[in-house]
């Protein structure tokens, strides 16, 4: 189904939101004093459902802070390949948690900092889908 959407701004940074999925064709029309210039594109738009709180849910800790050991809950929105990695605050990959295919839906998994070899300090962790990515700052108090 193809949806004709008319957005005009002055703004040099447009942005439009979509509410319901569908492919559009986007034109983008560029006017100043030496002239007109048209271009347009096909997009589609999915997983309107992921927007909003999307982040929290795909990439969770708790307890955070953490004593020790954390769990990390994440949601794997489709089947597929999957890389949940630590990071230092200068993004240095630390240690990967989890790196391979996972199954759609909740997942958690148990992390101890100790076992890792990672003191206390303020840790990212990273979590990549084919589709998605999400991050989370997690402080570890030991």
């Amino acid at each position: 189904e193809f949806r004709r959407v008319l957005f005009r701004s002055t703004s040099n940074t447009p942005s439009h939101t979509y509410a319901n999925p569908g492919t559009y064709t986007v034109t983008l029309i560029l006017t100043n004093p030496c002239g007109t210039y048209s271009t347009s594109t096909t997009i589609t738009i999915t997983g309107l459902e992921e927007t909003g709180d999307f982040a929290s849910t795909l990439l969770s800790a708790a307890p955070n802070p953490a004593n020790g050991t954390t769990t990390i809950n994440y949601l794997m929105p489709e089947e597929g390949k999957l890389k949940l990695e630590v990071m230092d605050l200068l993004g240095n990959t630390v240690a990967v948690i989890e790196d391979g295919a996972v199954a759609q839906g909740v997942h958690s998994t148990e992390v101890d900092f100790e076992a890792l070899g990672l003191s206390k300090g303020t840790y990212i962790f990273r979590l990549n889908t084919p589709s998605h990515y999400s991050t989370l700052r997690v402080v570890n108090l030991k």
